[in-house]
């Protein structure tokens, strides 16, 4: 069935495929008026936007196709999707912007599920990812307003850059114990989450990745945790009042926790991390620091400026305090015996 053969056929509504055909071409139906379309097993390439925009509300994807990439984007009505067993990969795009589907069930044969594959498929409220999926791709949930919670299987080591960004209504996440990364924005802007629980065995949680979760009040990140928390991570969690650095961290990137403004406490318990003096923590809000028993080296500039800043805990472990770790450290209480200019110091 050749390119564009019926687009824009806007009365078209229903059209028998017969078994010999094999493939789809590149728009044949996108933006007709079609809801009603039987897609025979013969079928193993469904090209670009063939059924785009059009008025479908059920679709069967036959287990040979191997080929289906933005094939249904845009079907506002679609409701009810069946993925055959033999499906390998839910393709780029597949359903991006059908706005009308509420659930979906995947079969055991995926193991891929790509690029944008569900992005703004705001009715979407749940989904579950089957164990034989090894890899989210980049926005592949991104703007699915109305899901509610994601499980991710145990297979995944890596979640794609902006794979759940702007998911407002996620309020529950489990994560796998066999996650090592977590993407760039993966995310950002989930604003009905209230709770993480990283992995001991993630390496990166990526730039931005939870960045304005506005109702986010608990994160841990456990001491099996290595790599670096990225530029912005956290920023604008503005409910989360205390967090402890894991002691394996190997970098704190700029802006980490920029905009928490009710973040009080910080716990440092890495002994010896890499760390941006460019405002990794809220300066105008923290009143508590406590080094770990096991800290060694207190970076240079870490608590500079923290002007609210009353109680710094530091272990006899440590070795070395970096240059300008507490300068600025302006308080309005009343002073230690020596009268320093710097917060009350426990050794």
């Amino acid at each position: 069935m050749g390119q564009q053969a019926f687009k824009s056929c806007k009365k078209l509504i229903s059209v028998e495929i017969p078994e010999s055909v094999t493939k789809i071409g590149n728009g044949a139906f996108d933006y007709s008026g079609l809801s009603s379309v039987n897609i025979p097993n013969s079928v193993t390439i469904i090209e670009n936007n063939a059924f785009s925009s059009t008025q479908l509300t059920s679709i069967r994807i036959p287990g040979n196709a191997t080929q289906w990439e933005r094939a249904f984007a845009g079907c506002s009505k679609l409701t009810t999707v069946i993925i055959e067993s033999g499906i390998k990969k839910i393709e780029k795009g597949a359903f991006a912007n059908c706005t009308g589907l509420t659930s979906v069930s995947i079969p055991n044969s995926v193991t891929v599920i790509s690029e944008s594959a569900f992005s703004s498929c705001t009715a979407l409220t749940s989904i579950d990812i089957p164990n034989s999926v090894t890899e989210i791709s980049s926005t592949a949930f991104s703007g699915c307003k109305s899901l509610i919670h994601i499980s991710i299987p145990e297979k995944i080591t890596g979640i794609g850059t902006s794979a759940f960004s702007d998911c407002t209504a996620l309020s529950s996440i489990t994560f796998p114990s066999t996650l090592t990364g977590i993407g760039d924005n993966c995310f950002e802007g989930c604003t009905g989450l209230t709770t993480v629980d990283i992995p001991a065995t993630v390496s990166y949680i990526g730039h931005t990745s939870f960045k304005d979760c506005t109702k986010l009040t608990s994160v841990s990140i456990p001491d099996g945790v290595t790599g670096i928390i990225g530029r912005e991570a956290f920023s604008g969690c503005v409910k989360l009042s205390s967090i402890t650095i894991p002691q394996n961290l190997e970098g704190v990137r700029a802006n980490a926790f920029s905009g928490c403004l009710n973040l009080k406490s910080v716990t440092w318990n890495a002994r010896d991390c890499s760390f941006s003096r460019d405002n990794v923590f809220p300066t105008s809000v923290i009143t508590s620091f406590t080094f770990g028993d096991n800290v060694e080296k207190i970076p240079e500039g870490i608590c500079e400026d923290m002007e609210k800043l009353t109680s710094v805990t530091i272990p006899e472990s440590v070795t070395s305090i970096g240059k300008e770790a507490f300068k600025n450290c302006i308080y309005n209480h009343r002073t230690t015996k020596t009268n320093q200019k710097y917060p009350s110091v426990n050794l």
